[in-house]
């Protein structure tokens, strides 16, 4: 039962990380919009979206970790 718990509470934690990336990718992409509209700041957008690339590679890898975990987690329920 506490195996069961675990597992849904990762893939709920899982599934929230998706939509941060999600957010982060929507961010990107108006960033890059309002960059073409203003090229005077080109430079501090082209920093932020570098630092949004960043987030969502750090999103990915506290993913795969618990991915990982859940998967451990299975292989001690079977």
């Amino acid at each position: 039962h506490c195996q069961e718990k675990a597992i849904k509470v990762l893939n709920e934690k899982l599934r929230l990380l998706e939509l941060d990336i999600m957010k982060k990718d929507q961010e990107i992409q108006l960033t890059r919009e309002l960059s073409q509209q203003l090229p005077e700041i080109n430079f501090c957008l082209k920093n932020h979206i570098k630092n949004s690339q960043d987030t969502i590679t750090k999103i990915n890898n506290k993913k795969n970790i618990i991915s990982n975990i859940i998967k451990n987690i299975e292989s001690c329920i079977y």
